[in-house]
């Protein structure tokens, strides 16, 4: 009667099995809803397509042997390497659960046992000894049938960990491309500030000598000689400062290639901008971001996960098997004779664990659904990102214009002074006010440029990388 009602047990499994779905994957561009085109776009109207090594758009070869230094000599970004390599072995390892367990063994013994006081014939002083031999060599089978997905949940689990690590380097590969170029164009930047700053000074200097010869035939004072002294000591601490900035700059360049931070790397001038970005960019740029697909891998994982706690709720089946041979010869150990076999199958339901495993499943769906919203969140700070960045670009070359028209203007009034002043219609102190204001204009358009510069760096970054325009 039990083998009457054992009978449909496999066939009761593997229907119920059926029954069991794995929670759907996620939809990034359903659960993100991401717009056709930009709102802040700006200009041409074009597409663009992602591409690779997009610091190379500035057109600076300084700059990208700083990034690949930085590429291959980072501490962080190695880390990070290993990371994957770890995680990769992970998943080799879940997936290797899914297939069956086979393993080799030997064994071979020899005992001898006493027995004292037996009326056993030919014992000794009443002790009888038995020797014995027993060898065996054998194939051992062990595999657990996925039935409800476990194992296919986990591995699952682990191919996640591997995409989100695989992902978090990409992440930290862009970051640090991003790091070293911003700190490329600040130590540039920061070479024309020293440039401006010892023009300053030698105007200061230039101011002070005029001031000391109108007071030698009367036509200054003390007080302004002495108020001309402060301007050019006010002017050498600038120098000072700018020159003491542009050594910080490039150590902080030098740590992120790698270098010691001997503030003797130099970076040249400022690049020019790189074109304008086509106007509605597609939103599906957002897909190569690393750390939303990072976010995304751990989505999967955690829906794979809350499947692998609910899959532990039901039996599992296990089915083992076993081969060989076993005598009591070593020579008769490759006898086909002494064969020996065994197939079992076992299924484990459990029964109670004091709520455990329900509680291990709803920590699971829990834990699924932090990543979605972490992932939700992550999608909408990705979107402002852009829309900041194209806003912000559209700003800067409003203000571009404004600038480079004040630069332009200021040195058109400083050639006119230079040729009165040659004609004798200009004085000394008229010529350098001109010029003071030229180095004016000169450094706001710098500022200017550079902030252009760096909002192009953070655009890249919110893409996921670079942008080219397509062949037509």
């Amino acid at each position: 009667m039990t083998e009457r009602l054992l009978r449909p047990l496999p066939t009761f499994l593997l229907i119920l099995a059926g029954c069991v779905e794995p929670r759907p994957a996620p939809d990034p561009v359903r659960e993100l809803a991401p717009p056709a085109t930009w709102t802040a776009a700006t200009a041409t109207g074009e597409d663009a397509v992602l591409a690779d090594g997009w610091w190379r758009d500035f057109a600076a070869a300084d700059l990208d042997e700083a990034v690949r230094s930085a590429l291959e000599a980072n501490g962080d970004l190695a880390a990070a390497r290993a990371r994957v390599a770890q995680a990769a072995a992970l998943a080799r390892q879940a997936a290797g659960d899914r297939w069956p367990g086979i393993d080799a063994s030997a064994s071979a013994s020899r005992s001898r046992r006493n027995f004292i006081g037996l009326p056993v014939p030919g014992a000794r002083d009443g002790v009888f000894a038995v020797e014995s031999e027993s060898d065996a060599l054998s194939l051992d089978l062990s595999w657990e049938v996925d039935l409800w997905g476990r194992l296919d949940a986990a591995a699952k689990v682990a191919v996640g960990g591997l995409q989100a690590a695989a992902a978090d380097w990409q992440a930290a590969r862009l970051s640090l491309a991003g790091q070293v170029t911003r700190a490329w164009l600040a130590l540039a930047a920061a070479e024309e500030r020293v440039e401006l700053a010892r023009e300053a000074r030698d105007l200061a200097a230039e101011q002070l000598e005029q001031e000391r010869t109108a007071l030698a035939h009367g036509r200054s004072g003390a007080a302004a000689v002495a108020g001309r002294e402060a301007a050019l000591a006010a002017a050498e601490e600038a120098l000072l400062a700018a020159e003491q900035a542009r050594r910080a700059s490039a150590r902080a360049l030098e740590v992120l290639c790698g270098r010691y931070p001997d503030g003797s790397l130099r970076a040249g001038p400022l690049p020019e901008l790189p074109p304008a970005p086509p106007a509605g960019l597609p939103a599906e740029l957002l897909g190569r971001r690393p750390d939303l697909a990072a976010a995304e891998a751990r989505l999967r994982a955690a829906l794979a996960g809350a499947d692998q706690a609910e899959a532990a709720l039901y039996p599992a089946l296990r089915l083992t098997a076993s081969g060989g041979t076993a005598t009591n010869s070593l020579a008769e150990l490759l006898n086909g004779d002494f064969k020996v076999w065994n197939l079992a199958a076992g299924i484990t339901a459990p029964i109670f664990h004091g709520d455990r495993l329900r509680a291990g499943l709803a920590a699971a769906e829990a834990r699924a659904e932090e990543a979605r919203s972490s992932f939700l969140q992550a999608g909408l700070r990705a979107f402002a990102e852009v829309e900041d960045a194209l806003d912000a670009e559209a700003r800067l070359r409003r203000r571009q214009q404004e600038v480079e028209r004040a630069r332009a203007a200021a040195e058109a009034a400083a050639a006119a002074v230079d040729r009165r002043f040659a004609a004798g219609l200009a004085g000394a102190s008229e010529l350098i006010a001109a010029r003071e204001s030229l180095r004016q204009a000169r450094a706001a358009e710098l500022e200017n440029r550079l902030a252009l510069l760096l909002n192009r760096v953070d655009l890249y970054l919110a893409l996921g990388g670079g942008f080219s325009h397509p062949e037509r």
